[in-house]
């Protein structure tokens, strides 16, 4: 039998991690037939700067969302809100009826639970945040 070892890498490296993520899209593949949709959304001003974006991807039947930001000074003008029911009819459009994502208590809870996300579940950290996991039925 072969043997392997494990390291920890504090900085791995962008092809060790590519690896990684295509290894277990390669297995969930050959378990469902289905790819993985990226979604990826970009606020920027006039000059083309940076100024907000939602990234995540859909799969089966859920969106998932792994980050949506705003920059501070754009923050409360309803590009958040924009960006978000952007990113969840593009995944109705690609036949999702379910939307998930997590945020950190210091982050947005009560902005997604506004906008129709329930709380699903939540775990205490640091001694003083709390880490939500939040879902939405799109359909």
């Amino acid at each position: 039998m072969q043997e392997y070892s494990i390291n920890f890498d504090e900085k791995p490296s962008a092809d060790d991690c590519r690896i990684l993520w295509q290894g277990l899209r390669e297995f969930n593949v050959s378990q469902t037939g289905l790819e993985v949709g990226r979604i990826a959304l970009f606020l920027r001003d006039n000059e083309g700067n940076m100024i907000g974006g939602t990234l995540g991807w859909t799969y089966l039947d859920c969106l998932h969302i792994d980050l949506l930001w705003v920059r501070g000074d754009a923050r409360g003008q309803g590009y958040g809100k924009r960006l978000l029911f952007a990113a969840e009819q593009e995944a109705i459009k690609r036949s999702c009826r379910h939307a998930e994502l997590d945020t950190f208590s210091f982050q947005a809870p009560d902005f997604y639970r506004k906008l129709g996300y329930r709380i699903f579940g939540k775990v205490d950290i640091a001694g003083k945040h709390t880490w939500y996991f939040l879902e939405k039925d799109l359909l």
